[in-house]
Order: structure tokens, then sequence, then C-alpha cells
């Protein structure tokens, strides 16, 4: 589940024994932690992993709470800065996930399963090659360009999901393999010679790897 608005997702996984594991993931680092990377920045995903039991994850309550969080920006969770000496919301940076983390995450972590010793998630570590360029006129109303949150979602939950679903080297070969699949089928439709020559060198590096 994408939660939009909280710049963070969270995947709710069956398990055996009657019980969910809920893992949450940070979508998108603040813009002054990728300015300060020192080229690549490496994120860890899950943030956060807990292990609830069934009851208290099919209900009507937490499917609201969801809804809420994906569809609400909230104030609190916003950064601000000063503009003519008026506080106003920094539209340039993104939302802070501490309403997942610290709210959601805090009300979950009260009826996790203690019986189970604890989750064992595996976190995976992924280079997030952001950047924070602003168009070369920009004005003060101008967002930087960012990746897409929606893309770094999927690229955190897959990994993630495959490599504590299968283990780390498997699940990260059937990561790479599907993100392959899925970014090979992109290039037929280009027209450009260019351009599919560098799509075509973009899949052959991650063939390599």
């Amino acid at each position: 589940i994408h939660l939009v608005a909280q710049n963070a997702a969270v995947t709710l996984t069956r398990n055996g024994d009657e019980t969910f594991t809920v893992r949450g993931y940070n979508v998108q680092p603040k813009a002054s932690v990728v300015m300060a990377a020192g080229g690549a920045l490496v994120a860890k995903e899950p943030s956060m992993s807990l292990r609830v039991g069934e009851q208290y994850v099919l209900t009507e309550t937490l499917a609201d709470q969801l809804t809420a969080l994906q569809t609400s920006a909230f104030p609190e969770a916003s950064a601000t800065t000063t503009f003519r000496h008026t506080t106003v919301t920094e539209t340039r940076e993104v939302q802070s996930p501490c309403f997942v983390f610290e709210w959601l995450f805090g009300l979950l972590g009260v009826v996790k399963e203690a019986s189970t010793g604890g989750e064992t998630t595996v976190a995976v570590s992924k280079k997030v090659r952001d950047r924070v360029m602003f168009k070369q006129h920009h004005t003060s109303n101008d967002s930087p360009w960012r990746r897409h949150s929606s893309w770094l979602a999927l690229k955190f939950v897959l990994h993630g999901t495959l490599v504590n679903d299968y283990g780390m080297a498997t699940g990260t070969v059937l990561y790479k393999t599907a993100m392959l699949n899925f970014m090979s089928t992109f290039v037929e439709p280009v027209d450009s010679n260019d351009v599919r020559h560098q799509m075509m060198a973009k899949l052959a590096g991650r063939l390599h790897k």
C-alpha cells in the first residue's frame, strides 16, 4: 500500500500462524540527506517491521486508518520555511512519514505478538541515486525534480518482499530479473535510435549485474 500523502509504503503479509507481518518503508529521503550524500545515497528498507495477530489487521478500523493516511497530508508532518517573516509550507521538501512510523506502528506495537520472539525481517540496501535538481530558470514556486515516489516504493517493496520470501541471494536474483523484464518493455515502442541505444546500454548494464 503506497501511502502517497505520508511518503511511505506499508505491506501486510499473512503468515501461517494466524498473524500478519506489517512492514513499513520510507519512500523518498529528505532533500538535505540527498544533497549531503557523497554520491549515490544508500537506503536500508524496510525501516520497521512488526508481527501482529490477524484479529488486529483484518478490521475496518485499520482499513480506515490506512485510507486516511493514503489521502490526507497532515500539516504537522510537512516541512516549513520562513518567507517574508511568515511560516509557510516548504513545497520543495518531502513529507515526513512520522504518522506511519510513530503513530500507526506505535498503535500496532501495543498489540504485536510477544510470543513470536520478535520479527526477523531482512532489510535490503538500495542505491537511491536521487537528485535534487531545480529547473534552469527556477522561481521560488518551482519544485525540484525527484525520482517518482511510486517508482521508489515499487523497487523497495518488490526487492524487500522477494528477499524475505526467498532469501537474500535468490530474492535479489528474482528482483533483478523482474526489473530487467519490466524495463525491456519500454524499448520496443521507442522511435529514436539514439534513445533506444541508450536504453539498451542501460539494460545491458543491469543484465551484467
